[in-house]
């Protein structure tokens, strides 16, 4: 998450806060963690999103466990099934409903190379093309 909070720091001082609402950058940052614990900064990119509506969006997901009052989405942004005949499926229904817009936006993505290898899957199965993508894997 860490370069990903360079980009926003760097737009929120250039941006949004001195050119006043005038910027029509537009940022959303998807987190996905297995346990609450493991955010960084949760709180701090909550109350960014509450400053900047307008610019940056902050979408928290918890794909192990979670409260029972947890407000935000939980299992993976990014769900596989296999079909009858052995054959890996890939849903991007979820990350789809967070960024409708996927073909107009420049995607980065960090994440394990299994998460980054079926985002590919299901980006050309869906026959979606982001203005640009680029992704780190670990």
């Amino acid at each position: 998450i860490t370069p990903f909070l360079s980009y926003i720091r760097y737009m929120e001082h250039q941006a949004w806060s001195q050119r006043r609402g005038e910027s029509q950058s537009h940022v959303t940052l998807i987190a996905s963690v297995r346990h609450e614990g493991h955010f960084m900064l949760h709180q701090e990119l909550l109350a960014m999103e509450k400053c900047y509506p307008r610019h940056f969006r902050y979408v928290p997901v918890l794909t192990r466990s979670w409260p029972a009052n947890w407000p935000f989405l939980t299992g993976r942004i990014i769900r596989t099934n296999m079909t009858q005949s052995g054959e890996e499926q890939v849903n991007l229904m979820p990350l789809l409903e967070c960024i409708p817009d996927l073909s107009q936006s420049d995607l980065r993505v960090c994440g394990s190379v299994e998460a980054c290898r079926q985002l590919r899957q299901g980006l050309r199965a869906e026959n979606i093309s982001p203005l640009t993508v680029r992704m780190e894997s670990w």
